[in-house]
């Protein structure tokens, strides 16, 4: 009692309020055609509501008064009092003050006593009909073959039905304009009357939230338990459930990963998909191919012995299927009995390896593994020291077709030289270093003349290095089809060095052509035209325009003419130095040249242009770009792609009008070239780094700040 007197002038507040507005929503459809509600019984909808008023206490600061938390509704049918009853959801009974909204079938349950219901009938409460009384309240016969009289008596049989609400808190309190709406965000301080009312306020409204708080967490908890109920039957009769076998098998492979080996770990395939469940489980141990490639890292796998176990049970599981395999070695220490089982474990299956890339390949490991049978090898990828390549054994090796050597110092040239390959099996071949670089180029000429089926050949060249090809053979390498050095080598090769290299190498069937060139002298900026002519199949070519002036420039591309993808490289700007008079060829003389005219069309096949440059709009002139995109667009229809990629050095200041640069096309514009097939792209990339406010404070100090 006392807890409940705590809050009595909060409850009543919410009570008045809340009945009145039942009373109100009722009222208005009392006594409407159609309307199931006959009449209400409401203090505030009584003709006597003047007596209420004039006994209502006085309202104050802590309570509003109201006309009481009871109200009665009188239905036209027995039907739709019953319906409206049975679908209340509140609780029932008669008990008036209880901390819940109740409803109780009054008449039903205390209109028994015929003197009460006289006595009730006198102010406005309708008697059961059907059911007349006498002078001692007994009951009188009706009349069977009085049928309008007994049709009027069913019919008022269902008039008489009133329930009553009491106390009704499951109504939210009505939201309402604050008088201090004006206020808020602002730096207003109340005033203690105002603090007052706001703090009064608040309690039925800190209440009613709670009390919304606490339906939520119902409804939550309902929600839960029925999403895991609705969950668990659909799981139930779910389609996977019913897949054959045979179609469980294809998805698994279908999810191993296409650009890697598998790991040793239980968020991939295949580990992940033998926790799914125990018949899918079964089915994905069972499938050799998914358990054919494994990525195995030493550090890993030596960190715990039973690991070791896992690797054995994982190649076992493989069968007798070819594996592809990736093994990041660990730095060998002496005397550890857990590496050299790890060794014999992977030494029982590498008369099935297929395809293999070793990392962190020491000497000391190369020696470990200097016995392994290796007659299956198909592609072979090596990292590590070169000089002890020769090391592994491949003198057995018949089969191999893919070889790649990466030393992140120097690769050996002469343990290159010496290796027992079979040269003229491979058909692609990629030999990387760091330092000052792997390979000779004279070396690379030998090379390609073991060579003699190579389809594509990647190399990274000694910087600046000046060789006597005239003391070499003439090599021909009929199959080649791609030669190129790879992009993050960020190696060059002088003209000089490709015209001298032309004339011993011939490669006819050769399609692409992706070397970066450095600035040339006068007499050497048609150093690509000896290549289109004894290559004339090349259909992509790296172009560097500081290599070549405006006399080469129309030559070197009517040299090429199945050129198809044309990749222009613009950096250079004045970055080194040029001999005196030579005048490298501009942006917009490429495109110029490039552009359709009256004569011949220069790269007729032309699909694709890719231009990487730190030309602004002053020097790319958007009319010369236009013009050449659509005479492109109506004289070879086959052109579809144009890329434009900007670089900007934050360090020089100039990333601040870099966006300007970008606005080359306007978005119809675009949305027109792609309707007509071709697709833009105009990007930005920055270097360096842009100015900073931290810029010469120690380290420490920045925060891990640039």
């Amino acid at each position: 009692m006392l807890a409940n007197s705590a809050d009595y002038f909060a409850r009543s507040t919410i009570a008045n309020r809340n009945a009145a507005v039942i009373a109100d929503l009722f009222q208005a459809h009392a006594g409407k055609a159609g309307s199931p509600v006959l009449r209400v019984f409401y203090p505030s909808l009584s003709d006597t509501a003047a007596n209420y008023a004039a006994f209502m206490r006085p309202a104050t600061a802590e309570f509003s008064p109201g006309y009481g938390c009871l109200l009665s509704i009188d239905f036209t049918t027995l039907a739709a009092a019953r319906a409206f009853y049975d679908n209340l959801q509140v609780h029932k009974g008669p008990h008036l003050g209880a901390h819940l909204t109740l409803a109780f079938n009054y008449n039903d349950c205390l209109g028994k006593d015929p003197k009460a219901v006289q006595y009730q009938v006198g102010y406005g409460l309708r008697e059961r009909a059907g059911a007349d009384f006498d002078g001692i309240g007994r009951r009188k016969k009706m009349p069977e073959d009085n049928a309008t009289l007994k049709e009027e008596s069913l019919d008022r049989l269902q008039v008489l039905n009133t329930l009553w609400l009491c106390y009704a808190p499951f109504l939210s309190l009505p939201i309402m304009e604050s008088p201090f709406s004006h206020l808020f965000s602002t730096n207003y301080v109340p005033t203690d009357e105002e603090i007052h009312h706001i703090q009064i306020d608040l309690i039925s409204r800190t209440e009613e939230l709670a009390r919304i708080n606490e339906r939520l967490r119902e409804f939550s908890s309902q929600r839960d338990q029925l999403q895991a109920y609705v969950e668990s039957h659909k799981a139930l009769i779910s389609s996977p459930r019913r897949l054959p076998p045979d179609v469980v098998q294809q998805i698994f492979v279908a999810c191993l990963p296409t650009k890697m080996n598998a790991v040793m770990s239980v968020e991939e395939p295949p580990l992940l998909l033998c926790q799914i469940c125990s018949a899918w489980r079964t089915i994905a141990l069972s499938i050799p191919i998914l358990w054919s490639t494994i990525h195995v890292s030493f550090d890993f796998v030596l960190s715990y012995k039973s690991r070791i176990l896992a690797v054995t049970k994982w190649l076992q599981r493989s069968a007798t299927r070819p594996l592809s395999l990736s093994i990041c070695f660990d730095r060998p220490s002496s005397n550890d009995p857990s590496r050299e089982k790890l060794l014999k474990c992977l030494a029982k299956s590498s008369h099935r390896w297929g395809h293999v890339e070793f990392q962190n390949c020491s000497p000391t490991t190369a020696q470990d593994i200097a016995e392994f049978k290796l007659s299956a090898l198909e592609s072979f990828k090596f990292g590590g020291d070169s000089s002890t390549f020769n090391e592994i054994n491949l003198a057995e090796t018949q089969t191999m077709r893919v070889l790649s050597i990466q030393d992140p110092q120097y690769v050996s040239n002469a343990a290159l030289l010496a290796s027992p390959l079979t040269w003229d099996q491979l058909t692609h071949l990629t030999i990387r270093g760091g330092g000052p670089g792997p390979l000779s180029l004279r070396n690379v000429v030998v090379l390609l003349g073991r060579c003699t089926r190579l389809i594509s050949f990647y190399f990274t060249p000694i910087a600046n290095e000046w060789i006597d090809f005239t003391t070499l053979d003439l090599v021909s390498v009929p199959c080649l089809e791609t030669f190129g050095i790879p992009a993050s080598s960020y190696c060059t090769w002088k003209p000089s060095a490709i015209i001298r290299f032309m004339e011993r190498v011939s490669m006819p069937q050769l399609r692409r052509f992706r070397v970066q060139t450095k600035p040339s002298a006068g007499a050497e900026s048609f150093f690509l035209v000896s290549l289109g002519t004894r290559s004339p199949l090349v259909e992509e070519l790296n172009l560097h325009l500081e290599s070549l002036t405006s006399r080469s420039l129309p030559q070197t591309l009517r040299s090429f003419p199945a050129l198809t993808t044309l990749i222009v490289c613009d950096t250079y700007h004045g970055s080194t130095k040029k001999d005196p008079g030579f005048d490298p060829v501009l942006l917009t003389q490429l495109l110029a040249c490039l552009t359709p005219g009256f004569g011949a069309v220069l790269c007729p096949a032309l699909q694709e242009l890719v231009i990487t440059t730190l030309a602004t709009n002053s020097e790319l002139q958007k009319s010369t770009l236009d013009a050449f995109i659509e005479k492109r667009l109506e004289c070879t229809p086959g052109f579809r792609r144009l890329d434009l990629k900007f670089h900007y050095n934050r360090s020089d200041g100039c990333w601040k009008d870099a966006p300007s640069d970008l606005v080359l096309f306007s978005e119809d514009e675009i949305q027109s070239y792609i309707l007509r097939g071709l697709n833009i792209s105009i990007g930005i990339e920055y270097f360096g780094l842009s100015p900073s406010a931290w810029t010469g404070l120690p380290w420490e100090f920045r925060g891990g700040r640039v």
